[in-house]
């Protein structure tokens, strides 16, 4: 029994393990070329990322905390400036950003090229997207998406942040991507969400919600940030319709009844 919970721990773990994730969607060549290029953060990486990128995200394999995740930019003449929250701090040279980042770091982190996300009034904006299906169906169904617009001063677009929430129909109306085809968008973002789930659900047969977060960059090529298998859904709440709270509730309080977490 004991060997079997240790089973069942390794398996949770990599369903939460963003790393993990990563790689099994760029094992998926249905999947794959949506993932901006993404390593393990180690000093050799961070060198490396920087010589190919402008602009980098380092965030923890593990957990949601948007404090944790930092945003480095390439300056001048060997500078280089950290976004943290709504704070930043010019560091020279590479040296020294690295022993930086590598202090601040929370556990195991990952390196992943920045995306040059679109934009409402100058603030960024990203995606959530809920995938679901009920036990004993193989049917998966899109059930929520909107769109989470950052606060004034932060690169993150968390609800905790002072973040704002959107149907994505409309922060596409008002985003600043050229000649958006706004129909267009909408589908490949729902066909991401859906073929990621698919891709996903083969290594994970039994979990039955896996949550995203998308992006559309300025030009409107999309974009997975990242994969979720316990995503946040308070954002929901904060639509004008309600029915795709209700929606991805009621599946949740199904499968809970049928003893399904």
């Amino acid at each position: 029994m004991l060997y079997i919970k240790g089973e069942i721990y390794v398996r949770n773990r990599k369903k939460m393990d963003k790393w993990f994730k990563h790689q099994l969607l760029m094992e998926d060549p249905s999947v794959r070329n949506y993932n901006p290029e993404t390593v393990t953060f180690t000093k050799e990486n961070l060198y490396l990322m920087l010589e190919h990128h402008q602009e980098l995200i380092i965030k923890p394999i593990f957990g949601s905390a948007a404090t944790a995740i930092r945003k480095v930019t390439k300056l001048d003449e060997g500078e280089y400036k950290v976004h943290f929250e709504k704070n930043t701090v010019i560091i020279k040279g590479l040296k020294w950003l690295y022993k930086y980042l590598a202090r601040r770091k929370r556990g195991h982190s990952i390196i992943q090229a920045c995306i040059p996300l679109a934009e409402v009034n100058g603030r960024p904006i990203d995606f959530r997207y809920i995938v679901q299906r009920k036990k004993d169906t193989a049917d998966w169904i899109l059930t929520g998406k909107h769109a989470k617009i950052a606060g004034s001063g932060y690169f993150v677009t968390n609800l905790s942040k002072e973040g704002s929430v959107l149907s994505v129909e409309e922060a596409l109306e008002k985003s600043n991507i050229k000649d958006v085809n706004i129909q267009k968008v909408m589908e490949e973002l729902d066909h991401v969400s859906m073929v990621a789930t698919e891709c996903l659900a083969r290594h994970f047969e039994d979990h039955l919600l896996w949550g995203y977060d998308l992006a559309a960059d300025k030009s409107g090529r999309v974009w997975i940030i990242e994969a979720n298998s316990t995503p946040l859904m308070g954002g929901f709440k904060y639509l004008k319709d309600l029915s795709m709270y209700e929606t991805i509730n009621s599946i949740r309080e199904f499968n809970k009844m049928n003893n399904v977490k």
